[in-house]
């Protein structure tokens, strides 16, 4: 199978969603930059299930079907939110453990709540909230895509 342009563009949109993953785990902004890289990857998901649909729609000489752009929307989500996963999972098998213990302390916990914290989190708790996070996002693209089939269909007319 041929490498299509809106694959394409879905793969640059979740390299872009990564790398806002990785930029808000690794800086831990505050204000606007935190706010932009934490709405990025979903703004991202968006822009590239709409982009897909379009493409395709062009592809096709202005013509797509309802079910051709459910389709092409939400092979474009898939492709995004394998890099949200791959950036969750990223994240937290590269945490600073001495950093977030220090940035507890300085929020005013005790050493004996953050012990408990820490022992109240699994690894099995992580990757299911990781997961949730996946599937969250996929009903979000499978959505998002639903209503841009809505939006940009349009039917060959028979004569």
């Amino acid at each position: 199978m041929r490498l299509k342009r809106y694959h394409i563009s879905s793969i640059v949109a979740g390299i872009i969603t990564f790398m806002a993953l990785f930029l808000t785990h690794k800086l831990r902004p505050e204000g606007a930059l935190y706010a932009i890289l934490y709405y990025l990857p979903m703004i991202m998901l968006l822009l590239s299930i709409y982009a897909a649909t379009v493409m395709k729609r062009r592809e096709n000489d202005g013509y797509i079907s309802f079910k051709n752009a459910l389709q092409t929307g939400f092979s474009a989500a898939i492709i995004v939110t394998i890099f949200f996963g791959l950036a969750w999972f990223y994240n937290v098998n590269n945490s600073d453990v001495h950093a977030a213990i220090a940035q507890k302390k300085a929020g005013g916990m005790t050493m004996k709540e953050i012990i408990d914290e820490i022992n109240a989190t699994t690894a099995s708790s992580i990757t299911n909230r990781i997961i949730m996070f996946i599937i969250m996002q996929l009903f979000l693209g499978f959505f998002i895509s639903i209503a841009t089939s809505l939006i940009l269909r349009r039917e060959k007319q028979s004569l």
